[in-house]
């Protein structure tokens, strides 16, 4: 995993202290699904969309696909699970919220 990170960060060097204006941004307000094969890992991404008539309508509208390798996929969810757990820490979510979302999405079937 180590040898991944740094063979990453040596193919994309930081070319200034931040990124360009044009670097792309993406806002998704969740994943809708998770999906793999042996050694790839692949999600949507989703957001809430509301309709032109601003009449309260919304729908989830998938617009993105991620695809990443088994390795890549468990290191991104370690990184999020540190994240999350900094996160609690600064008050900006609350335990029984993830409590409650992880109760949701590991409930069986």
């Amino acid at each position: 995993m180590a040898d991944t990170v740094q063979q990453a960060q040596a193919a994309l060097p930081p070319t200034g202290e931040f990124p360009p204006p044009q670097f792309p941004v993406v806002f998704a307000d969740g994943v809708l699904n998770v999906a793999n094969s042996p050694s790839v890992v692949k999600f949507y991404l989703y957001r809430f969309e509301a309709s032109y008539a601003s009449d309260g309508r919304s729908q989830t509208q998938p617009f993105a696909e991620v695809v990443m390798p088994m390795d890549g996929f468990a290191g991104a969810v370690t990184l999020f699970e540190a994240a999350l757990r900094r996160f609690i820490i600064q008050g900006f979510i609350t335990q029984a919220r993830v409590d409650e979302l992880r109760k949701a999405y590991l409930a069986p079937s």
